[in-house]
């Protein structure tokens, strides 16, 4: 048993969960390390996808890098975070895509290679299909909301 801090996609900290894993795995007959909240700091690893969501993140390497196979580290990550690495990292840049349609005027081949999409097509279909609105769609729904906030004046007749 040990204990994880839950860290959603948008950075925001949940309450701590207890996770009741067995200390060894094996993978093709070869036992894990045991697991150790000290040794598997997702924690750390969730900030810097949210830091960096342009990297390319790979399993394969992530695993190496903290000791585990890359089957055995996929389900440590998603019993952990609650959910597997790459949807993880989908949800980290799909959000931060929505910040730059919001906050930016960059355009939507900008804002997909600032979050490492080499097509942009691909980061379109991907934001469609997470958030079911193009991102085009979704930047022209806030400009027409915050339009609407904005009281309109009512011209001044001359005397």
């Amino acid at each position: 048993m040990f204990i994880a801090l839950l860290i959603s996609p948008s950075g925001s900290q949940s309450e701590l969960h207890i996770l009741h894993q067995s200390p060894l795995a094996s993978h093709h007959g070869t036992p894990e390390r045991p697991v150790d909240s000290g040794q598997l700091d997702l924690q750390i690893l969730c900030r810097q996808i949210q830091q960096q969501p342009e990297k390319r993140w790979l399993l394969t390497e992530l695993a190496a890098e903290y000791g585990y196979s890359p089957d055995y580290f996929g389900r440590l990550f998603s019993a952990i975070v609650g959910s597997p690495l790459s949807e993880y990292i989908l949800t980290v840049r799909i959000n931060q895509a929505k910040l730059l349609l919001r906050d930016s005027d960059s355009n939507i081949h900008e804002i997909s290679d600032q979050l490492g999409y080499k097509d942009s097509g691909f980061f379109c279909r991907q934001f469609k299909k997470k958030t079911g609105i193009s991102p085009a769609a979704y930047r022209k729904t806030l400009q027409t909301a915050r339009n609407n906030l904005i009281p309109k004046r009512k011209p001044r007749l001359e005397k």
